[in-house]
């Protein structure tokens, strides 16, 4: 199981501050912070300017100079961004939590801040 110390900086500054969800394989109960190719991370509409300040000031201090940064960071097939932080890729965006519990997106969802774990479940039509 992930625990909120192994997560790369830039998504604990995100769950801290931004009441960020991480939804995906990363919040399966049994991954390995060693196996997760990548993090996604929900972020409530209203917080996404705060999480643009901390992409920002997390890589730029980071890059020699601004060129190399912005080569750094990605639009994401969701609207968000993509980046790299401590070797992990983060997708980042900003959306609505519902849509994820209510939707057959994703089957996870975790809030470390709050060590919340959701397994979304699939209706599979059969009757019971």
């Amino acid at each position: 199981m992930i625990t909120l110390k192994q997560l790369p900086t830039s998504v604990k500054l995100f769950v801290e501050r931004c009441d960020a969800f991480i939804v995906g394989s990363a919040a399966y109960p049994n991954a390995n912070i060693e196996t997760v190719n990548d993090i996604d991370v929900v972020i409530p509409f209203h917080k996404w300017d705060v999480a643009c300040i901390i992409i920002q000031t997390s890589f730029i201090s980071d890059c020699e100079d601004y060129e190399k940064w912005k080569a750094g960071v990605n639009l994401n097939v969701y609207g968000g961004l993509k980046f790299v932080d401590d070797g992990i890729s983060i997708d980042v965006w900003p959306s609505d939590l519902n849509k994820y519990l209510l939707s057959s997106l994703v089957k996870y969802v975790w809030n470390p801040k709050f060590n919340l774990r959701y397994v979304c479940c699939v209706n599979t039509g059969e009757q019971q």
